[in-house]
């Protein structure tokens, strides 16, 4: 009896020295030897704040920003989410075709009833249809109103269409919240367009850098709204046309990686031209990655403007992008400059007034999974303060080939805690001798 209840006892103590060892965070302390650069950030206020991961962080960040870390003024690592910047977030409202009116060699209108006064709008997508396949070019009057009977003029513009595919149907105008949108398409004595659907839409952050200039004089610039983001530094590092094939190619430095890029402008002396533009980018200027095909182009004559110079890529950028210009047989385009609108990515975090270490840098770390991940697209991230981190400093006390792989801190304080529960019973069993 009594040799059976000291065997319990070793029991009982082996398994709580276990479990004591067990219980104690392996991870607790934030490793911060294996990050290579920080910056110091401040928050002002509690609660949720972004920081901005600017120039210097993107340049020594993975490609992935999974490096990315936060900790307190006591070491302690401070969850947080991984932002990309969102651009033309673009919201379709239902409606309902009424007063449908064609006008042989005249015009074509319908009105288009959005069922309620509350949508804020800016774009109408047409859907058109001509009687024979051919190319056209037609006026275009959009106007709203409340109650279906007192019109205001919302904007003049053109839609045109180019065999076999090219085509402009996209009208934007400044942001409205009428109920009912007419839009009449002038014949000019020319066989009618059909209008056979159309599509309300509120672009926010859009632009669309079209201008039209039409016979009435009426000038209208399709940027209708601020530019999401800013004008990102740039070097045009070549301009220059192949001989042989006569295609110009761009070479454009961003300076880093990892910003989100808007689109890119091309500043085009001339006019009347159309041209098929590839783009590409890549970390360096030998390895490349298509990001897509556009076609530029601007129109002028006498009674009639459009252009349109604009590439929107709207992704997460490498540090180098190339245009490629197909110039066929005609002379190539004077470009003067170019320029790219984008954003920095950003971190979320929930913070107290203090100071806080932004750390980066750690080719061997993995991305973290916080709970932030399952609830940030509920936040409104409108309206909070936006952190900008300090001057860049060096860690003294990185070691780059220290991991914090939790598998294995986990596996080495298993090991160690069976190791000592083992001295522990080996010395029980000695003194029970």
């Amino acid at each position: 009896m009594i040799r059976h209840r000291k065997n319990m006892t070793r029991q009982a103590l082996f398994a709580a020295a276990i479990f004591l060892l067990l219980a104690a965070p392996a991870y607790a302390a934030f490793q911060s030897q294996s990050w290579q650069f920080n910056k110091q950030v401040q928050a002002q206020n509690d609660g949720l704040a972004l920081i901005n991961l600017d120039s210097e962080v993107l340049g020594h960040t993975r490609d992935d920003l999974a490096d990315v870390r936060l900790s307190d003024e006591a070491g302690q690592e401070v969850a947080y989410q991984l932002l990309q910047p969102e651009f033309d977030q673009e919201e379709t409202f239902p409606v309902q075709l009424i007063d449908n009116v064609v006008r042989e060699n005249e015009f074509s209108s319908v009105t288009l009833d959005l069922q309620t006064g509350d949508h804020r709008h800016n774009r109408i997508l047409l859907e058109l249809e001509s009687k024979e396949d051919y190319d056209y070019l037609r006026e275009v009057k959009i106007e709203g109103s409340t109650d279906n009977r007192t019109w205001n003029l919302v904007t003049a513009q053109k839609v045109f269409y180019v065999s076999p595919h090219y085509r402009q149907n996209d009208l934007a105008y400044p942001t409205a919240s009428f109920r009912y949108m007419k839009v009449t398409i002038d014949a000019k004595g020319e066989k009618n367009l059909t209008i056979r659907g159309a599509k309300v839409k509120y672009v926010q952050d859009a632009v669309l850098p079209v201008t039209y200039k039409g016979p009435d004089a009426l000038q209208y610039a399709v940027s209708t709204s601020t530019r999401a983001g800013s004008m990102l530094p740039v070097t045009l590092l070549t301009n220059r046309t192949d001989p042989q094939t006569n295609q110009t190619e761009l070479l454009i430095d961003l300076g880093t990686k990892g910003y989100q890029i808007m689109q890119l402008d091309l500043q085009v002396r001339g006019g009347n031209y159309n041209r098929l533009i590839n783009y590409y980018d890549g970390n360096d200027t030998n390895n490349w990655r298509q990001l897509g095909q556009d076609r530029i182009h601007h129109y002028r004559w006498p009674d009639y403007e459009a252009s349109k110079n604009t590439l929107f890529i709207n992704r997460s950028g490498s540090r180098y992008l190339k245009l490629v210009i197909d110039n066929q047989d005609s002379p190539p385009l004077n470009i003067e400059g170019v320029a790219v609108w984008g954003d920095h990515p950003k971190i979320l975090a929930d913070l107290r007034q203090g100071s806080y270490t932004l750390w980066y840098g750690n080719p061997d770390s993995k991305a973290p999974q916080y709970d932030l991940s399952q609830f940030v697209k509920l936040i409104d991230k409108s309206k909070l303060a936006v952190l900008q981190p300090g001057q860049e400093s060096t860690n003294a006390s990185y070691r780059p080939k220290i991991t914090d792989n939790r598998r294995v801190l986990n596996s080495i304080t298993i090991l160690t805690a069976v190791a000592i529960g083992l001295i522990i019973l080996k010395n029980m069993k000695r003194k029970g001798k």
